[in-house]
């Protein structure tokens, strides 16, 4: 402001503060102090400056106080300000006589000439004015402001996380409660709310906490499972809000402000619109999912268990979204969440890993091979009759067969038939496979499931073994066998859980799901010739074990 509209303005808060002020001049007042800043700065500045003049005795130097120029950290709300006009306006005229000097009593001066300062309504009015005004401004700041020492969470992981400028937090950390967001430019992190709420959260992503069991999030996708002493947690978005009804649910908050919801377990109310909006309420329950635009618009969509990271552990470099464990992933030394290496697998002679690319028959070794260099294989043997098949001595009766295998086990797209150059990807007749687990008879491989479930986290379990089984649909040969034929095994514990024979190529793709519980330990895959071990190409399509949250 300049110098005129200043002097303006104190005309008109003093005008304000003797009562005298008319009704256009304290719309004016009232407009400037809304619409400028440094008008607010100044009418804190200017009744602040006042007040310490009507207190000081200039008799004594020492009691002089410095008069506030920063104001910097003054940002109050607009409704304060009218509030304090209103106050003042309303405020009683009182006559403050000035209290006998301090200075005077301890020291002895000699009298110095100096200007009569008269006490009149004015310094009155100031007085109470400035007293009234503290004491508002300390209610109204505890009132809606929250205290920037209020906890709400605690930082339990993170991995490769980076924050934006001030924000340096590690395992442990205490999050709280603050105007201002919290940005994660990189990485992951998970933290509990007080209240008892875990969220994961991804980058990137801007989000702050209103208190310990509601936080606001401008963008990013956070994760969150509640439990039951924390329902009724909410997360709001710039387009909805999502209140837990005892579950677990993702959003997804898009850089646009529209928002994704999906919910995975238990129920959730959703309210979608802008705070300026009407609102429209929704009750989401498991696998349903749900896009809010900024104009409250609410459509279904697809819901995608993959959506978000439900899980993670920094210590084992492991993140979880959902997704299966793929045995063919295991086998060339992934974690399970990784592409498979093609051509990779463990011969059955040796027990070694071969990364031979051709194809032969030959007799395989005579007994159970234990593969110890793998941490997730147990062993691998060619099936002949009655043999162990686990390092822990379980048994089974196979057919006989020749005793021959083919090539190694291991993840295959395509082989050669017949012929070198006659290459032939490897499918199931209706099947549209990721990943194909190539286990030409007469083969078998055994999986250490504990030694799987020591790399999940502890509250993630393995809950099936899921397929699809069946001779590939390319698979030619030239002795005139034009339907190939082969028998599938899958044994938990040694225990039969699938035993189909004479299965015969037309057949197509075969889907299975098998049960698995914690005190299962060794998953075996095995097949076997049929009638001839000719052309039999079997496949375990997608082999993977099925992992679910306790």
């Amino acid at each position: 402001m300049n110098n005129p509209n200043m002097r303006h303005l104190h005309e008109l808060i003093v005008l304000s503060m003797e009562a005298a002020i008319t009704d256009p001049q304290a719309a004016e007042l009232k407009q400037l102090l809304e619409n400028s800043e440094s008008a607010r700065r100044e009418y804190v500045n200017f009744i602040t400056t006042l007040s310490v003049l009507r207190d000081h005795d200039f008799s004594c130097p020492e009691t002089i106080l410095p008069a506030v120029t920063d104001l910097s950290d003054c940002s109050l709300n607009l409704a304060l300000w009218n509030a304090l006009l209103e106050q003042e306006q309303k405020a009683p005229q009182v006559e403050v006589q000035k209290p006998q000097s301090a200075c005077a009593v301890l020291y002895e001066t000699k009298p110095v000439a100096r200007s009569l300062i008269r006490y009149n309504k004015i310094s009155a009015m100031i007085a109470f004015a400035s007293v009234a005004a503290l004491f508002f401004m300390i209610g109204y700041v505890n009132r809606i402001l929250p205290d920037p020492k209020t906890s709400a969470a605690v930082v339990t992981d993170l991995i490769d996380a980076q924050w934006s400028d001030g924000d340096s937090m590690q395992q442990g950390a205490v999050m709280y409660v603050l105007k201002r967001p919290y940005e994660l430019k990189d990485g992951l992190v998970k933290f509990q709310l007080n209240s008892g709420a875990e969220i994961i959260v991804e980058s990137p992503a801007r989000f702050r906490f209103q208190s310990e069991n509601r936080m606001y999030a401008d963008s990013g996708r956070f994760y969150a499972k509640v439990s039951d002493r924390a329902i009724g947690f909410t997360i709001e978005t710039p387009s909805s809000s999502v209140i837990d009804l005892g579950t677990e649910f993702g959003v997804h908050v898009l850089p646009s402000g529209d928002s994704e919801v999906y919910l995975y377990r238990g129920k959730a109310s959703l309210i979608a619109g802008r705070q300026d909006q009407s609102k429209s309420s929704h009750i989401l329950e498991s696998s349903n999912a749900r896009f809010v635009s900024m104009t409250g618009r609410v459509n279904q969509v697809d819901f995608c268990p993959t959506q978000f990271v439900q899980q993670m552990d920094s210590a084992k470099n492991w993140v979880w979204k959902g997704q299966n464990v793929d045995l063919t992933s295991l086998i060339t030394g992934g974690n399970g969440f990784d592409a498979p290496q093609n051509s990779h697998g463990i011969d059955l002679l040796t027990g070694q890993m071969n990364w031979a690319t051709f194809e032969k028959g030959q007799e395989g070794a005579l007994g159970y091979l234990q593969v110890s260099y793998h941490p997730f294989v147990d062993g691998v043997f060619v099936p002949n009759g009655s043999l162990q098949i686990s390092s822990a001595g379980h048994v089974y009766s196979f057919p006989a067969t020749s005793n021959a295998y083919y090539i190694p086990i291991g993840p295959r797209t395509e082989v050669a038939m017949v012929k070198p150059d006659n290459i032939r990807a490897l499918n199931l007749k209706g099947y549209q496979a990721q990943s194909i687990l190539c286990m030409h008879t007469n083969a078998g491989i055994t999986f250490d499931l504990d030694a799987i479930r020591k790399t999940l986290p502890q509250d993630v379990a393995i809950k099936s073994f899921t397929a699809a089984y069946g001779i590939s649909d390319t698979a030619i040969v030239d002795s005139g066998q034009s339907d190939p034929d082969a028998d599938f095994f899958v044994l938990l514990d040694g225990e039969s859980k699938l035993c189909k024979k004479n299965y015969r190529k037309a057949e197509g793709a075969i889907a299975l799901e098998i049960p698995i519980q914690g005190h299962n330990r060794y998953l075996t895959l095995a097949c076997t010739e049929a009638t001839a071990n000719t052309a039999d190409w079997t496949l375990f399509a997608d082999p993977a074990l099925v992992l679910e949250r306790r």
